[in-house]
């Protein structure tokens, strides 16, 4: 599909065989998301295209693009993560910084005023690893400890509760963490023993504890 440029070929006609990306020969890392991609070039700058409603682009503006446009200000990316209408950027620094959609604070930026260019996520200065998602986002911390912030209703950001966070809290319980990752509505950490922790919405059974009923802390993967 190519309505929105998401090709990034400069066109929008569909294509059912590979298209190159315009301008781009140093990718180190891409990110697709539901009607746009980002990618981080090997310099640390990031460039996306496609639809850009909410200003997932990054480039000031909320015009989509056919092909790839620079997220302002951003240099020293190491990791880039994505979905739907939010991007978020993890820095040399490791910093975090978001841009696009914000009405659940998925930005983390203390608002839930949306940006269309990256701003940074409150209080976060030692993140490892990043899991952006279009309601919520987590980050992993040097330490192993895993932040939440933006959208709670099924208990996703992990912190016991299920009140929407505009900026990073802690996940209840998680000291160790070595690998995280974000689905739709829940979140798991790969723990240092070899386990796996989920939480948030459960209705189908994706924390994979042998239930169906939500959880706001980590539960273990049951005989994992």
């Amino acid at each position: 599909m190519n309505t929105f440029g998401q090709l990034g070929n400069g066109a929008t006609t569909n294509s059912p065989t590979p298209v190159t990306v315009a301008g781009l020969t140093d990718a180190v890392q891409i990110a697709s998301a539901g009607y746009h991609t980002c990618a981080r070039r090997a310099a640390g700058g990031v460039v996306c295209w496609g639809r850009n409603t909410s200003g997932q682009l990054g480039d000031g503006t909320m015009t989509n693009s056919l092909t790839p446009v620079a997220v302002t200000g951003l240099t020293d990316a190491v990791e880039v993560a994505a979905d739907m209408q939010t991007v978020c950027a993890r820095r040399a620094s490791r910093a975090v910084v978001c841009w696009g959609v914000n009405n659940n604070g998925q930005l983390g930026d203390g608002t839930t005023t949306n940006s269309p260019t990256p701003v940074a996520v409150t209080g976060l200065s030692d993140a490892v690893e990043i899991a952006a998602g279009s309601s919520h986002s987590c980050a992993r911390r040097a330490s192993g400890a895993v932040t939440c912030w933006g959208s709670n209703g099924y208990g996703q950001l992990g912190d016991g509760t299920t009140t929407a966070r505009l900026a990073p809290v802690a996940v209840t319980g998680l000291t160790d963490a070595l690998g995280i990752s974000r689905g739709w509505n829940f979140s798991c950490a790969r723990r240092t023993t070899g386990a796996i922790v989920c939480w948030g919405s459960n209705v189908y059974a994706q924390l994979g504890n042998n239930s169906s009923l939500d959880s706001s802390v980590p539960v273990d993967v049951f005989g994992l």
